[in-house]
């Protein structure tokens, strides 16, 4: 019995570490009022380079989605490009979206977020909305990254 209430007592503790929440070395977006935060994005990749962050999008196309998203930057230094796959719909699963973001650097101010939904139970199927996007300070109090 003893046993088993330390091995809760752990699993506990070991979740909720795993939980972290959204610091200075993540990146945080705005596009229209949706909030994207990419774990360790905040470090851009160099010119002509990319990487893949895992992410959490509040009110992107539900309360709290997954995310998976590639961040490449232009060889010339001059905006950066991120594909998102995401699995929308906490608190029920509702299908996928794909998304396209391409925002200038150094501001990283004044994008352009194209969000596509593909045959799934979300919207019009195979339709697309663009919205601006912008860097925003990101949360700690506010935005749980899975």
């Amino acid at each position: 019995m003893r046993n088993s209430f330390r091995i809760l007592c752990l699993t506990i503790a070991t979740l909720a570490a795993g939980a972290t929440l959204a610091h200075a070395g993540d990146l945080c977006l705005d596009a229209s009022g949706a909030t994207y935060v990419f774990k360790g994005g905040s470090v851009l990749p160099g010119p002509g380079k990319c990487k893949v962050l895992p992410g959490i999008g509040i009110s992107v196309c539900g309360d709290h989605d997954t995310l998976t998203a590639t961040i490449c930057k232009a060889s010339d230094n001059s905006h950066i490009d991120i594909n998102s796959q995401i699995s929308c719909g906490d608190p029920t699963p509702v299908g996928t979206a794909i998304d396209h973001m391409n925002i200038p650097l150094p501001s990283l101010t004044g994008g352009t977020d194209i969000f596509y939904v593909p045959n799934t139970g979300l919207a019009v199927p195979g339709s697309s909305q663009t919205f601006g996007v912008s860097k925003i300070t990101c949360s700690p109090l506010t935005v749980p990254i899975p």
